[in-house]
């Protein structure tokens, strides 16, 4: 609970939070769900960052690449997109992944991968651009 606070404090002293938070909740519990749906946002917005920046090496990568390289580039985006539902391009990460570890034929598979990652990556622009991942949670707040 004082972690909370702390947290809270320091999003006011920074200008983060528009307005200081009441408590809300039973009594014997303060817990502000503002809070919560604001360092949620934060912590999508660096999931995203970080997937932009493993799509961004991905796309990069051409053939002919050390398979090791290659499969580990594919494994880091498996979970992370696959957990902000880019389903697809988590499916044919993990795909290319085993193709490399099984030394079969992955450039059809590279290929695919890459157009999903700048869809992706289109996706990732739309969504920054409206600034959808922080502001809106504020401003449904402010309501």
């Amino acid at each position: 609970m004082r972690y909370l606070q702390l947290l809270h404090a320091f999003l006011l002293i920074c200008k983060l939070l528009p307005l200081p938070l009441e408590p809300v909740a039973p009594a014997h519990r303060k817990f502000a769900p503002r809070v919560f749906r604001f360092v949620r946002s934060i912590g999508l917005r660096a999931r995203f960052g970080t997937l932009r920046t493993q799509l961004e090496a991905i796309v990069s990568i051409d053939p002919p690449v050390s398979r090791p390289r290659l499969a580990k580039a594919a494994h880091t985006i498996v979970p992370q997109a696959g957990s902000l539902g880019f389903i697809r391009l988590s499916r044919l990460s993990s795909e290319l992944e085993e193709a490399c570890m099984h030394c079969t034929d992955y450039t059809d598979l590279l290929g695919r991968v890459k157009r999903a990652s700048h869809s992706a990556l289109s996706t990732i622009d739309r969504l920054q651009e409206k600034e959808t991942l922080v502001v809106d949670v504020m401003e449904a707040d402010r309501k």
